[in-house]
């Protein structure tokens, strides 16, 4: 799903979440929904940082950087290693 697609989802859910006092079984019904509504926010909430995930490793693993931070990892030197991490994920 690309970045639109979840946009308008999370959208749609939202126009359904509404709650009205009314009567005792209308009301439970309507917390019914509201909390399956809540589960499809999770479920996109995961599929969304799932493709954060992705995206951070994929941009960790590429280049000559990777190399680099490997090594200063090996050596001890962790917060640099992170530093050069960061950056080459903001580079991308």
């Amino acid at each position: 799903m690309n970045t639109l697609e979840i946009t308008q989802q999370i959208q749609q859910t939202q126009s359904q979440m509404s709650l009205t006092l009314d009567s005792p079984k209308s009301v439970k019904l309507q917390v019914k929904q509201i909390s399956l509504l809540q589960k499809q926010l999770r479920a996109i909430k995961k599929e969304v940082n799932g493709n954060i995930r992705n995206i951070n490793q994929e941009a960790s693993q590429s280049g000559i950087n990777s190399v680099v931070s490997v090594g200063l990892d090996i050596f001890g030197k962790h917060k640099w290693a992170g530093r050069l991490r960061a950056e080459t994920r903001h580079a991308n």
